[in-house]
């Protein structure tokens, strides 16, 4: 008999508050003071990963590294040039922002990271190659917090909807007779900072619970900064749901159904037939919506949605087999021709180092009118035939 399911038909999500415009890094340790960069300091060069290419740092900026008044060019240029490296991306550095006016938290010498983040996008709306599109990370040798001063403080603050982040270098400075110092330490851990945020906010990264995975959550001191490797592992699970997702609007369902997890028990005839009802679904699914366009990766899962799920295997086999060694989930936008936007929400599991897709989720907004007809109409295009 086939194993093929479609699970959870018209599940619907549950209302939430909508999460803060503002997210960061925080830590819990006391309230300190501001540093001043000591002079002097040794600049090293961080190694990147990829071969440099000259074509990414043409045209348009996609991230911006901006000092602030205190923070070195140089230093700025250098982690510029390794972000460059690293991640195929065109990342340049700026000059030095004029003094901002920002304010402090009553009682410290914490900056308030939002202004820094407000004031700044003004100070730097006119940096050549900035587009809507570009990414700016503000540097800063300050202490920084959030206004309320919820947490003791930040080591960087992240604001998706100005697509800006700022980091601080306040705390990941040594001490040598009572004076902050670069040293190879301090380095390394802005070097990590920078390429979270870059990747949080720009390419989507989700944080993740692996100790050793650049990012690592929640990061509660330098300790954990330090432990932390400098890549992310689950980097390849975006690149490869983006992949899927140009597939699947390519029309190309059959390879789309290979990326899928099937029970390894499987003899060949069940696998294909699985593999078949998952392309069929797809086939569908596609032509029922009329096809889908202008795609965009999100960076989480909206709330108030109707939703279906399928994928291979039965209940039996996900209840009874044992948990995939990681569990990652990746989220889409979509333009379609017949339901305006649609939402796909992608869970992928990891078995044997390598990633597949065990969940297929596609949602509609429940406030949508008719929604739940909608969704039911849609469900019953895509069940596959029942074979004999």
């Amino acid at each position: 008999m086939r194993k093929y399911i479609i699970a959870c038909l018209l599940v619907i999500a549950a209302l939430a508050e909508p999460g803060p415009v503002f997210s960061g890094e925080q830590a819990s340790i006391e309230r300190g003071y501001a540093i001043a960069l000591a002079p002097g300091h040794e600049e090293t060069t961080a190694q990147g990963n990829r071969p440099r290419q000259q074509s990414i740092n043409q045209g348009p900026v996609a991230v911006y590294l901006i000092p602030l008044a205190d923070f070195p060019e140089s230093l700025a240029a250098e982690l510029a040039r390794s972000m460059s490296r690293e991640l195929d991306l065109h990342v340049k550095a700026s000059v030095r922002l004029p003094p901002l006016a920002v304010d402090t938290l009553p009682g410290s010498n914490q900056l308030v990271a939002d202004e820094i983040m407000t004031q700044g996008l003004n100070a730097s709306a006119r940096l050549l190659g900035v587009t809507p599109e570009t990414y700016r990370v503000f540097l800063t040798t300050s202490d920084i917090n959030e206004r309320s001063g919820n947490f003791r403080f930040q080591f960087s603050r992240h604001a998706p909807m100005l697509r800006s982040s700022v980091v601080s270098l306040a705390r990941l400075v040594e001490y040598a007779n009572r004076r902050p110092v670069l040293t190879q330490h301090s380095l390394p851990r802005l070097h990590k900072l920078t390429k979270r945020a870059i990747g949080e906010n720009y390419f989507g990264w989700q944080r993740s619970s692996n100790p050793d995975d650049l990012m690592y959550a929640p990061l509660m001191s330098v300790a954990d900064l330090d432990r932390m490797g400098s890549d992310h592992t689950e980097a390849p699970v975006v690149e490869h749901g983006n992949r899927l997702m140009q597939m699947l609007a390519q029309g190309r369902f059959k390879e789309c159904a290979e990326a899928f997890h099937y029970p390894h028990e499987y003899s060949p005839t069940e696998l294909e037939d699985d593999k078949g009802a998952i392309a069929y679904s797809l086939t569908h699914l596609i032509e029922e919506i009329g096809g889908i366009e202008n795609i965009q990766h999100k960076l989480s899962a909206d709330d108030g949605m109707l939703a279906f799920d399928f994928g291979g295997g039965s209940f039996e086999y996900w209840t009874e087999h044992p948990k995939p060694v990681r569990t990652v989930t990746v989220n889409y936008e979509a333009k379609s021709g017949r339901d305006g936007l649609v939402y796909f929400h992608l869970t992928y599991v990891q078995f044997n180092s390598q990633w597949q897709v065990r969940g297929f989720r596609f949602q509609l907004p429940a406030a949508r009118m008719g929604a739940k007809e909608r969704m039911i109409q849609i469900a019953s295009q895509i069940q596959p035939p029942a074979r004999r």
